[in-house]
């Protein structure tokens, strides 16, 4: 029988909606080529990378410029004095093969604070509005009325993953959250609960979503002997 220590909770969350520019992994084939580009020939012009990719050192060299200059905008590449070079995201992005892609608009976000997990971002996911058409002009006016009206400043635990470059807790390709609104929607749950078990004395922490595990990883295991103690000293008894 075994006699590890496991702790078994339900995870609290909240969900919001808010409004910021997040940036979420695709697949870019043009992109990867101007960055293998510029990992074997550091410091290229535009007018070299141009002749390198399309083999026309001056007719296309508007579309090399577009692409580098994308590059850049991704934060990707650095330039200076038409030399061209990889940051390290750049370098990160060739050896994943994902770029990160900000957009802006409605985010659908899943937060909690949990000590255990490495980052509080649960969930996040593109909300669209039903269109005008779709549900009557009029009752399409109402509810954003009344949807601004429900606006309240975020709480410091949504504030908290702005600036994280990760993969969320409930699954998905990493995303990297680079602006946040101050005001957003409260809204319900979606889906099913999350819980969290701990194995105290083998270090594992398991997160499930219902019955489905999700996310797993390894923390420093703590001795039958250290969680006694820990009791003990929480209920007054270890100076008995």
């Amino acid at each position: 029988m075994s006699q590890d220590i496991i702790l078994n909770r339900e995870i609290k969350t909240e969900s919001w909606l808010i409004q910021g520019e997040i940036a979420l992994a695709d697949s870019r084939p043009e992109i990867n080529c101007v960055l293998q580009f510029l990992q074997d020939y550091p410091n290229a012009s535009s007018a070299e990378c141009s002749e390198h990719l399309f083999g026309d050192k001056i007719g296309r060299r508007v579309v090399a410029d577009r692409l580098l200059n994308i590059c850049r905008l991704y934060g990707l590449a650095e330039s200076n004095r038409d030399q061209y070079r990889l940051t390290e995201s750049g370098l990160i992005a060739l050896e994943k093969d994902q770029i990160l892609v900000p957009e802006d608009g409605c985010w659908s976000l899943c937060v909690c604070h949990e000590p255990l997990l490495p980052h509080p971002l649960l969930t996040i996911d593109a909300h669209t509005e039903p269109s005008a058409a779709s549900i009557g002009l009029g009752k399409n006016r109402n509810e954003l009325n009344e949807r601004a009206k429900r606006l309240v400043e975020v709480p410091q635990l949504v504030k908290d993953v702005r600036g994280l470059k990760v993969e969320p807790i409930g699954g998905g390709s990493e995303v990297r959250v680079d602006k946040i609104e101050l005001k957003g929607e409260r809204i319900s749950p979606q889906g099913k609960p999350y819980y969290i078990e701990w194995n105290v004395t083998e270090g594992n922490v398991d997160v499930k979503r219902g019955k489905d595990l999700i996310f797993s990883r390894r923390v420093e295991p703590i001795s039958r002997q250290q969680v006694l103690k820990v009791l003990l000293h929480s209920e007054g008894l270890l100076e008995q």
